[in-house]
């Protein structure tokens, strides 16, 4: 869907990211630290996600971890045309990404709060 965006917001929109832009506040050296923070990913359950998007089905890993369940990754892994494929590749995906190839991580799920409103 295209969407016309008249001068005077696209104004206030260039304005904003200039303001952006110019700061001048300089990052501090720990800013960026959790890009490199990923020693918690070695204890982490693997969960394989499927979706059909656009005429394919897409295989997402997601890595959560166990302890933190709110500190997770998702990564689109591959796409195919089949749901069966995918179910199966991401079954192996899984298995391989996993550091516990036994499965007896389990993740709590009632560690989430998910009001139904």
């Amino acid at each position: 869907m295209k969407r016309n965006i008249d001068a005077r917001l696209y104004e206030q929109m260039y304005w904003r990211v200039e303001q952006l832009r110019c700061t001048d506040v300089c990052a501090k050296r720990g800013d960026m630290d959790f890009i490199d923070d990923d020693s918690w990913l070695i204890d982490t359950v693997v969960i394989d996600h499927i979706v059909y998007r656009r005429g394919m089905w897409i295989m997402y890993l997601v890595f959560v971890d166990y302890r933190d369940p709110l500190r997770l990754i998702r990564r689109c892994i591959s796409r195919y045309y089949s749901r069966r494929t995918a179910e199966v590749h991401g079954a192996y995906m899984r298995r391989q990404a996993a550091k516990d190839a036994r499965g007896t991580l389990q993740l709590d799920t009632s560690s989430f709060f998910l009001p139904k409103n």
